[in-house]
């Protein structure tokens, strides 16, 4: 079973989200590298000291920044349901609670680590310091929040820019207690079972895990999100009831209702762009075929839809309405008319068979009366 998910609010708003999450990750990167070699005191003649501790210190600001804008931004899209508590209350969300959770514990540490610097000078060096060192944490707990969480973790350019932030900090690690690693066996085997023990074991995880089949649900994606339901034991799926807003033409009247059987398809681009086409032929005798076109990015398993078109055609391949969905929220389709369309009317879409993978696909569509107009409530004037 291949999930469907909904569009978020706004493509914008999504890209920026994720934008702000890689670019948090990478200044968060460069924070820990910088703080590894103040560490270690390295100065040159080119570079000294003091520069490596203020770029340390700006780069942590600038992604705190930069954190802040892809938490707020998720929860303003809307598109998952996370709250604002959320933010800073780990693993209560109902939108993979436990993915989600580890950003929470990461932006929280984030947090504690700009309060104490703020009052370093009332707190003094000694807690200042430990909790500086546990915000090192959040470093690792930011890079699987993102895998588990993120539904870019199968782009290439994503695992690319993971796979560069985890060896450098694994370089630079080496790099720290190289000495320790000669004089002290204990620490050897320590930065062993870190380094590379730890690395595999992430990739494992990563294979079987956001990267493999159905990763969407698995993690904890609410099941109004998913679009469908499994079908124990059959491999279908038996999808909500989507109702799109289309222009109806009027010869198929206030009333027309048909059913349709046909198949879907799923075509792969490239930057995980995919596109999901439901070609359908209605069942009334017309020779009418509902088409219903939805774009967008792979979410390792699902497809989050950023545009979409319906589309009804006649016997005769003329087009009798053409339309452009603008939402779906909780696999409810919503699509505006074509200009010039004549009509408005309501039509609802509904599902009762979808099957990605065997490729078909069948449901009834129906028109929906408009509301009639409420009567006013004040009085004539005689």
């Amino acid at each position: 079973m291949t999930p469907l998910l909904a569009t978020s609010a706004s493509a914008w708003m999504w890209y920026l989200a994720r934008g702000a999450g890689i670019v948090s990750l990478l200044l968060l990167t460069g924070s820990v590298l910088l703080g590894i070699l103040t560490t270690v005191r390295w100065v040159s003649d080119r570079w000294p000291r003091f520069t490596t501790t203020l770029l340390h210190r700006n780069l942590s600001l600038l992604a705190v920044v930069f954190l802040v804008i892809h938490v707020a931004t998720v929860v303003i899209d809307g598109f998952a349901p996370i709250r604002w508590l959320d933010v800073v209350v780990p693993f209560a969300s109902p939108y993979r609670p436990f993915w989600l959770g580890l950003g929470t514990v990461a932006f929280d540490l984030v947090l504690a680590l700009v309060a104490t610097s703020l009052l370093r000078n009332r707190i003094g060096p000694r807690l200042w310091r430990g909790v500086h060192w546990l915000a090192y944490a959040c470093w690792p707990v930011a890079i699987v929040h993102g895998m588990g969480t993120g539904t870019d973790t199968a782009s290439q350019v994503f695992l690319v820019v993971d796979g560069l932030c985890i060896a450098a900090v694994i370089l630079a690690i080496w790099w720290r207690v190289r000495p320790q690693i000669v004089q002290r066996p204990a620490v050897r085997g320590w930065v062993i079972a870190a380094t590379i023990v730890a690395p595999l074991c992430l990739a494992a995880w990563l294979v079987d895990g956001p990267l493999g089949n159905g990763w969407a649900s698995r993690a904890g994606t609410p099941a109004a999100l998913l679009g469908q339901s499994a079908t124990a034991g059959t491999g279908t799926a038996a999808a909500s009831t989507p109702a799109a807003s289309v222009a109806v033409p009027q010869n198929l009247g206030a009333s027309f209702q048909a059913a349709f059987a046909g198949t879907v398809t799923r075509t792969n681009g490239a930057n995980q762009a995919e596109m999901l086409q439901f070609d359908a032929p209605l069942t009334d005798g017309s020779g009418s075929k509902l088409v219903v076109v939805l774009q967008g990015t792979n979410n390792g398993g699902g497809l989050i839809v950023r545009s979409g078109t319906a589309t009804i055609t006649s016997a005769s391949n003329q087009v009798e309405f053409a339309g452009t969905i603008t939402s779906i929220q909780s696999g409810t389709l919503v699509a505006s008319a074509s200009p010039g369309s004549s009509t408005t009317l309501p039509i609802q879409v509904q599902m009762s068979h979808l099957d990605i993978p065997g490729g078909t696909v069948n449901g009834s569509v129906s028109t929906v009366a408009r509301a009639a107009p409420k009567a006013s409530t004040r009085g004539g004037d005689d």
